[in-house]
């Protein structure tokens, strides 16, 4: 009996791992941070990038858990913001794990501009106008996750 139970752990915890990795197979690939004080030549994740990292995971892997989703397509998904900064702020996050403008690769253009289509898509079918979009960089955004505001006051 004491070893089915041992085995059974092993099993659940596997699995869990397997889960775990299964989780992170589609991001971008980012230099592990370090588990020590982190000095000025070490890489360390900040709150908003560790932020960053679980958004882009649960984007891809649970997307219908996002909060308020107002549309979505397959380069972009747009959410309502949780601590809205105006009368109509809507969040326009990119499939793809990208941090910031700045950081754009070959390939990565599909998911900007798709991104800009949905975003006309939205305001055009929710008559927004006077609209203003805006996309902060590093050490401005709360998570670190390329992502654009479509704000009306």
């Amino acid at each position: 009996m004491r070893v089915l139970k041992i085995l059974g752990c092993l099993l659940l915890f596997w699995a869990g791992f397997g889960c775990g990795a299964a989780s992170f197979i589609r991001t971008q690939s980012r230099p592990l941070p370090a588990i020590s004080q982190c000095t000025s030549t070490e890489i360390c994740l900040t709150d908003p990038e560790v932020l960053g990292l679980i958004t882009s995971v649960g984007l891809h892997l649970v997307p219908g858990l996002m909060p308020d989703i107002v549309a979505r397509s397959p380069e972009c998904v747009a959410i309502r913001n949780p601590k809205p900064e105006a009368r109509v702020d809507l969040v326009f996050f990119p499939t793809r794990d990208l941090r910031n403008l700045l950081d754009l690769a070959p390939g990565d253009e599909k998911y900007v501009v798709g991104c800009f289509a949905l975003m006309q898509k939205v305001a055009d079918e929710r008559g927004i106008r006077n609209w203003r979009i805006v996309s902060n960089g590093p050490g401005i955004q709360e998570i670190a996750y390329l992502h654009f505001h479509l704000l009306q006051q």
